[in-house]
């Protein structure tokens, strides 16, 4: 039954969205729901990746009614990535095997709504290259080396490309792999600050965190230069293909980047739709400098952490090597 909130005020899209979102209730199709089982933690943990997916989906322009029947989708795959994430941290700390439901569970919504777009499974599959390679560091078996935190930042935001790649195509809307890319970067760069935040409780419970990497890699000393210097590296790459993108791509990317002056909500999805390429390719470089530098990188002082003992050994092993080739 329809609540009453919907009767009389809701556009065509909006009631086909719905319908569409409750139609695997309905279905003939046995599917196996057990694999799709959270439960409050996981919800919890996923609330802010998903409120932030959601508020990148309104400010493209997705309708309120819209976002609404599309909300308890996304938070449940979220969820799902983040049983996941327990998975692999308890392998991480416990050394048990990782259940493969978490996964299991997120095909099993992607094939129920015939989700096969192939960014969306690619998202997914490294999402999981991530989350073996975090447990891969942790227990010595991957070569410390610099090229590791760009490398762990970029496949590290997959599983938020691919919500907002699910929300979009949910929603109707078709961004070109431009945008996504963009959005990559762009989340890529916002990893650091959120394992910074992470840092101490990230130590205590022995999980991987970028930082932790720095100091790895750089020690104590030189971990924060060379961190800041990787994110640097991160938003000059990004300014450079902002530069060289499309109005369309440039119009939707903005929806990513908060507004600097947090005008009505409407305004930040209209203003952009305005502008020639030009101005609007320095409306969202400007919406960019202000997220980069409104919440200043604030770093811990490190803790003396030892790194895995086999990344040390390789770690040695080729500083030998290469001071035998000088």
């Amino acid at each position: 039954m329809e609540h009453e909130f919907y009767r009389g005020g809701a556009l065509r899209d909006e009631v086909r969205t719905r319908a569409r979102v409750k139609a695997v209730l309905g279905t003939d199709v046995p599917r196996r729901w057990n694999r799709t089982t959270i439960d409050l933690r996981h919800q919890l943990k996923a609330g802010a990746c998903t409120v932030w997916c959601m508020r990148v989906l309104a400010r493209a322009g997705v309708k309120r009614h819209v976002l609404d029947a599309l909300a308890p989708v996304l938070f449940h795959i979220e969820a799902l990535v983040y049983v996941g994430d327990f998975e692999y941290e308890n392998a991480q700390t416990e050394g048990t095997a990782v259940d493969p439901r978490w996964r299991e569970g997120i095909e099993e919504i992607l094939r129920a709504y015939q989700l096969d777009d192939r960014g969306i499974v690619s998202a997914l599959a490294r999402l999981v290259d991530y989350l073996e390679l975090e447990t891969d560091i942790l227990a010595g078996r991957t070569p410390l080396h610099p090229d590791l935190i760009p490398r762990t930042c970029y496949i590290r935001c997959s599983g938020i490309n691919m919500l907002v790649r699910i929300g979009f195509r949910l929603a109707g809307i078709q961004p070109d792999e431009e945008f996504f890319a963009l959005l990559g970067q762009l989340s890529a760069h916002d990893e650091i600050s959120t394992d910074l935040a992470s840092y101490e409780e990230d130590l205590e419970d022995g999980a991987f965190n970028v930082y932790r990497l720095a100091n790895w890699i750089y020690g104590p000393q030189a971990a924060e230069h060379h961190l800041r210097r990787h994110g640097d590296d991160m938003l000059r790459a990004l300014r450079r293909d902002i530069a060289n993108a499309d109005r369309k791509t440039l119009t939707l990317f903005a929806a990513a980047l908060p507004p600097i002056v947090p005008f009505s909500p409407q305004l930040p999805s209209i203003v952009p739709k305005l502008l020639p390429r030009a101005p609007l390719a320095r409306l969202v470089d400007l919406r960019l400098h202000y997220h980069s530098t409104s919440k200043p990188l604030r770093f811990p002082e490190p803790v003396p952490d030892t790194a895995p003992a086999a990344s040390r050994q390789v770690r040695a092993t080729d500083a030998a090597l290469s001071g035998r080739s000088r």
